[in-house]
């Protein structure tokens, strides 16, 4: 394989000259029930990678076939055991992934669970520590795969790309060595909608009201309950809160989903009907208590649509301020918000959607993916001392 040379600057900006590095992709997460936000990143990520001419990137999948709507846009080669068992066949030091791939100069692990590498250095995509920091919130079994895919994360990889400043801190507080970290940010792309395509989703969705709309996995950090009785206590005339995602997970899905007419959950939606509703939507309402960065928030900036987020959280690093930052906690304040958004008549979308726009263009994938590169071509290096 050809040599790398690079041109010595700032670390995350250092410019690659190389025909072709190889990199094996992990996308084991595509093959989950509830795939989620690591998946849908991963995807984007390397869809933006595919277009460059420095990276020959191989995917990495589990046995059987990954959900419809998470096809990887790469070739995959898949390893011989459902993800479940897969990833304790990793914890346990089996199944390395370079046996399906072939050589390759690189591994890049795109969750926790990362597989065990013997021949090449390893990037890991970090993009949360929640299971070590809110334990509660998961199985025991699942606290205790995530905290193994942690403890081996932080001995193997060469370095850990982290989403957020606020991940990157978190990983520091845990013991990851700090020069072994990055910081990537994700993106968005700006999806031009159509006079057509309104009418297709509102028709699809039976959307014949304004909406504000939250986005994402129904699960305990999304503080929904939060959201949902704040709605109901501003209870806006003529307008709804439309809540789209699977159901995810947490002892109050259920009941969350058991709503008024005025708060429907649409499920999972198709990938070309979401940047439509963002764009029609007064506001994207996003009160986790912790996000590892917050998609849904730069995906709906990209589109115009400015958020109500929470304070002191990933999502703040994001909205900047283009939107409104408000304490997770505080059911009056989000009350009082949507109050205001929905009685502006549209005034409120309409004074920050620019500066929305303006803010997203900051994180975009292309971004991304020269940034990965860049700790591509150091892990490589580093690799070769």
């Amino acid at each position: 394989m050809a040599c790398i040379t690079i041109r010595l600057a700032n670390p995350i900006e250092r410019e690659v000259y190389r025909e072709g590095v190889r990199v094996a992709v992990t996308l084991t997460q595509c093959w989950h029930e509830v795939p989620g936000g690591t998946a849908t990143a991963a995807l984007h990520l390397v869809d933006a990678l595919r277009r460059r001419d420095d990276v020959d990137l191989v995917g990495i999948g589990a046995l059987g076939r990954p959900d419809t709507a998470f096809v990887p846009p790469i070739p995959t080669k898949r390893l011989h055991l459902p993800y479940q068992l897969l990833y304790e066949a990793w914890h346990r030091g089996f199944d390395a992934p370079e046996w399906v791939s072939g050589p390759v100069d690189l591994v890049h692990a795109t969750a926790p669970m990362s597989p065990p590498v013997r021949r090449a250095p390893m990037v890991a995509t970090l993009h949360d520590l929640f299971p070590v920091l809110e334990p509660a919130n998961l199985t025991s079994r699942g606290v205790r795969m995530m905290t193994r895919a942690f403890e081996l994360m932080r001995r193997d990889a060469t370095l850990v790309m982290c989403s957020s400043q606020q991940t990157l801190d978190d990983c520091v507080d845990a013991g990851f060595e700090p020069d072994r970290l990055r910081l990537v940010p994700l993106g968005a792309t700006p999806v031009v909608v159509t006079a057509a395509d309104r009418d297709r989703v509102r028709r699809r969705h039976h959307i014949d009201r304004p909406y504000l709309l939250w986005v994402g996995t129904a699960e305990p950090r999304k503080n929904l309950p939060v959201l949902i009785q704040a709605f109901r206590q501003a209870a806006p005339p003529d307008h709804e809160l439309l809540l789209v995602g699977p159901d995810g997970w947490g002892p109050e899905v259920a009941s969350l989903f058991s709503t008024d007419d005025a708060i429907r959950h649409l499920g999972f939606v198709e990938a070309a009907d979401l940047p439509v509703l963002y764009d029609g939507a007064e506001a994207l309402l996003f009160p986790s208590r912790r996000e590892g960065f917050g998609l849904p928030a730069v995906e709906a900036m990209a589109q115009g649509t400015p958020v109500v987020g929470a304070a002191d959280t990933a999502v703040a690093e994001v909205v900047g301020a283009t939107g409104r930052l408000l304490d997770p906690s505080d059911v009056d304040a989000w009350s009082d918000t949507v109050r205001c958004v929905a009685s502006s008549s549209g005034d409120w979308k309409r004074q920050r959607s620019e500066e929305a726009r303006a803010r997203a263009g900051d994180f975009t994938w292309d971004r991304t993916a020269q940034l990965t590169v860049a700790v591509y071509a150091e892990a490589i290096e580093m690799g070769s001392r």
